[in-house]
């Protein structure tokens, strides 16, 4: 996958995670969350893989977007 993501121009990849399949042992579940070293890297990823000619698989167009930060719950609403 780092590959492929570098021939579309993606560089700069601190962190890359694939979600595997808990049905097909072996196989991800169609989707990757990608770290960068920076907001700018990861703002010319987005732009790079919006374009339509990006294809993952056999005809599948890239779907991008910025996850949501996860933060850790405290104890307090942990006791809740």
């Amino acid at each position: 996958l780092k590959d492929k993501l570098k021939s579309y121009g993606i560089e700069n990849i601190e962190d890359l995670t694939l979600v595997e399949d808990s049905n097909a042992e072996g196989m991800n579940r169609g989707f990757a969350f990608l770290e960068f070293s920076s907001r700018a890297d990861a703002m010319d990823a987005y732009k790079r893989l919006q374009k339509k000619d990006v294809v993952f698989g056999v005809d599948r167009t890239a779907k991008v977007s910025f996850a949501d930060s996860f933060i850790e719950p405290d104890d307090e609403i942990m006791a809740q």
